[in-house]
């Protein structure tokens, strides 16, 4: 019998000395909803087989967002501020925001606003409203799955997917007293 793929799902990789992942070997990595973010050299380095990367946030690493020597598929994810650029020879890209313009369905190449990088915080911006923002194309498995964050993927009033590991979600509305 023939190993499935390997899933690392909801995880958040940080501040690693070499690779976020560094796969080598047949076979097929899948990684989903995550956080990579500030490793050294790459973010996702894939040396041979297959890695998909979905609804995920590759930021800040000293290297590529994504280096692929293998076969590579992204979807609804967002690859910026890594030292090289966001997505080396991927295969297929699509509803994805990368450093440098990618070829496929509803990819951007623009600033995806995130709230504080700089403190780790790699959530879409409200205000300035990030283009990130119902950018991404819904998938099947969306319906009840939730963010990193533990928020709804697909919120109710909206109804499309936002790229990235995280839902933008709107502030509590009320009411602000200013005194002095």
């Amino acid at each position: 019998m023939a190993p499935g793929p390997v899933v690392i799902e909801k995880v958040i990789i940080g501040d690693n000395s070499q690779n976020g992942i560094y796969k080598v070997g047949n076979g097929t990595l899948h990684v989903l909803g995550s956080l990579i973010h500030k490793s050294v050299v790459n973010g996702i380095d894939c040396q041979v087989g297959s890695v998909s990367v979905e609804s995920s946030t590759l930021a800040d690493n000293g290297g590529w967002g994504v280096q692929n020597a293998g076969l590579a598929s992204i979807l609804n994810s967002i690859a910026w501020g890594n030292v090289l650029g966001g997505l080396s020879d991927c295969n297929t890209v699509e509803y994805s925001n990368s450093q440098e313009v990618q070829a496929g369905t509803g990819n951007l190449n623009i600033d995806p606003l995130f709230v504080n990088p700089g403190a780790d915080n790699y959530r879409l911006s409200y205000s300035p409203m990030s283009p990130c923002r119902d950018a991404g194309n819904n998938q099947a498995w969306m319906d009840d799955a939730r963010d990193l964050a533990g928020n709804p993927r697909i919120l109710p009033k909206l109804g499309v997917v936002d790229m990235g590991a995280y839902e933008l979600t709107m502030p509590a509305s009320g009411t602000i007293i200013r005194t002095r």
